[in-house]
């Protein structure tokens, strides 16, 4: 406790309410204090640890015991200040930074996760695009070379067909040439439908 009460008193008798005293607290008063005639003295807020309470006395005749008497005394310090209780400060606490750091470690693997696979999405989406604009350009290199109707080269593949069949590598190359002019009467009197028709029919006899 932080509360102390000492009452003290010298064995002579002759004249007691005589008697003189002087005391002094070691490891809390700094010297010896007179206390005159008063038996007692009272200690508040002592802080934990060991002291040693000394106290000397004076009979009627003013002479003095200079040894005098001792007592020990002990302030235990409260649960929350003993060893064991910072122990378990000291346990909490690296628990504790134990499972921030833990905590802040999965995060950042779900964070890291979450970025290789967004990562991944993207690389297929952007893969999956690439793809598909090949796709779509090789459909306009075609569409461009070649006739819609009947799928053979129209003018512009036909140079170009002419630039690589120059090519001494490649066996000789035979041109054939149509004439189709004479679909308009078809066209004129059957419509359209049926002249695209023999166009088509035309080109596929030709490729073969």
């Amino acid at each position: 406790q932080k509360h102390i009460r000492i009452e003290f008193a010298a064995l002579d008798y002759t004249s007691p309410e005589k008697n003189l005293y002087s005391y002094r607290l070691e490891g809390y008063d700094q010297d010896w204090i007179y206390a005159g005639s008063t038996r007692y003295v009272s200690y508040t807020n002592l802080e934990p640890g060991e002291y040693v309470f000394r106290v000397r006395g004076a009979n009627s005749d003013g002479v003095w015991n200079q040894e005098g008497i001792s007592i020990r005394l002990v302030v235990e310090p409260p649960l929350w200040k003993t060893w064991w209780a910072y122990g378990l400060y000291l346990a909490a606490l690296m628990g504790s930074v134990f499972a921030y750091t833990r905590y802040r470690l999965r995060a950042e693997e779900r964070k890291l996760r979450k970025i290789a696979e967004y990562n991944r999405i993207l690389e297929e989406n952007v893969q999956a695009r690439t793809l598909e604009l090949q796709k779509a350009n090789e459909k306009l290199k075609y569409l461009s070379q070649h006739d819609s109707l009947t799928g053979l080269y129209n003018q512009r593949g036909f140079h170009g067909a002419q630039e690589r069949f120059s090519n001494p590598e490649y066996a000789p190359v035979s041109i054939i040439v149509c004439d189709l002019n004479g679909l308009k009467l078809v066209n004129d009197m059957l419509g359209h439908q049926y002249g695209d028709a023999l166009i088509a029919a035309a080109g596929k006899v030709v490729e073969s």
